[in-house]
């Protein structure tokens, strides 16, 4: 069943129906190789779980969000169930096995407000303002040092002795093999571990050594900083906004700490994750970015005017400006507007608009800009593009 042409103009989406309510819902995400979006409380895919269609999943009529990790996706429900389907090498279905599943599968035991997912592996907030994650944790990203892996969802502790009582986790984010969730205190706690080099993490206790990842001879910073509203992982970085301001840490082999590389013999990763990078936005972003999404080495962030600003690699188009030029500071994507929701992949960007329409660029070997196109090699959209609903 496709959509009617006339959905492309549709004025109320699911973002703007979620807004106010119990549920944190991003009706855009993506994974490495895919995108998804829900669509009039349907979800529909596109990339290498679909070989290139854009198709509406069955089962999915309820969707109020989706998460995407490496070939797998979730939704929640508006009954805040959680399902799941794909690859489940490791779990990250949720529902006691390892079997793959082309339907989604319920997740056993869970009731969320809020869904991420990394690669293999998922986490949520459950309606008891509690943290869960569930799939794979040979990087911790579970939050837990002693299991390997887990099929099942399990608590992850992200309270802090010192933390103000009523301080309840409000928001997970997850990509790659590492997780962060904000505290209605403002607070971010972070663990797991960076695909290519350590990344600053410190564990859902604060100061618990045992739950750090990452090599005991890095400096990492002893806390984080307080006032955290949005934050956005990146497969070996992270950034955070406090207020208008946006601080990034982690590898910048590409910028995407918004600084540029300064060649130094002693930091051959180009990483110094013990020094938060403080972007340059453009002189009149005295608000609050709305949101933010990372992927392997490009950042992006959705301004109040619903312009979408990039920075970091672009050699496959990812900043969507139009070049292949790298970019330490934001660079505006070119032709979009009034967006309300962003996702980024492993190499690619999509961008929700107020009409309906998505928009993508960057890579699109796979198929994850929603053209029906594949290639057997990194194909560069350096311009946004139309999701094809017809394929």
């Amino acid at each position: 069943m496709q959509p009617d042409a006339r959905a492309e103009t549709t004025k109320r989406t699911a973002v703007e129906r979620a807004i106010g309510g119990d549920v944190d819902a991003s009706p855009l995400a993506a994974g490495p190789k895919d995108t998804c979006v829900v669509r009039d409380g349907t979800v529909w895919c596109w990339g290498s779980m679909t070989s290139a269609a854009v198709v509406a999943v069955p089962g999915t009529s309820k969707a109020l969000s989706v998460a995407v990790g490496d070939g797998f996706a979730c939704m929640l429900q508006d009954d805040h169930h959680v399902l799941c389907w794909g690859g489940n090498d490791h779990g990250q279905l949720g529902d006691g096995t390892t079997l793959a599943h082309k339907a989604p599968t319920e997740v056993k035991d869970v009731g969320a407000a809020s869904i991420a997912a990394g690669d293999d592996f998922v986490c949520a907030i459950t309606n008891a303002s509690a943290v869960v994650c569930w799939g794979n944790n040979v990087s911790h990203q579970l939050g837990r040092p002693d299991l390997k892996g887990s099929q099942t969802a399990l608590v992850v502790d992200v309270r802090d002795p010192q933390d103000k009582p009523d301080a309840k986790p409000r928001k997970v984010v997850a990509h790659g093999a590492h997780t962060c969730a904000l505290l209605t205190s403002g607070d971010l706690r972070c663990w797991g571990s960076g695909t290519f080099a350590p990344v600053r993490v410190v564990g859902p206790a604060r100061g618990d050594p045992s739950l750090r990842y990452y090599d005991e001879d890095s400096e990492f910073p002893d806390s984080m900083a307080s006032g955290v509203s949005i934050a956005s992982l990146g497969n070996a970085h992270t950034c955070i906004a406090i207020g208008a301001t946006l601080e990034c840490w982690g590898m910048n082999d590409h910028w995407q700490l918004g600084t540029e590389h300064k060649d130094d013999p002693s930091d051959p990763m180009n990483q110094n994750p013990s020094v938060h990078q403080t972007v340059k936005l453009a002189p009149a972003a005295s608000t609050p970015p709305l949101a933010m999404a990372a992927g392997l080495a490009h950042q992006c962030l959705l301004t109040p005017a619903g312009t979408v600003q990039c920075w970091g690699a672009n050699d496959l188009g990812q900043l969507g400006d139009g070049t292949s030029k790298q970019r330490a500071e934001p660079a505006e994507v070119s032709g979009v507007t009034e967006a309300l929701a962003i996702a980024a992949g492993a190499n690619h960007t999509c961008a929700l608009t107020k009409d309906g329409t998505v928009w993508c660029w960057g890579d699109g070997s796979l198929g994850q800009l929603g053209d029906g196109k594949v290639s057997d090699q990194p194909t560069a959209h350096a311009k946004p593009q139309r999701v094809n609903w017809s394929l």
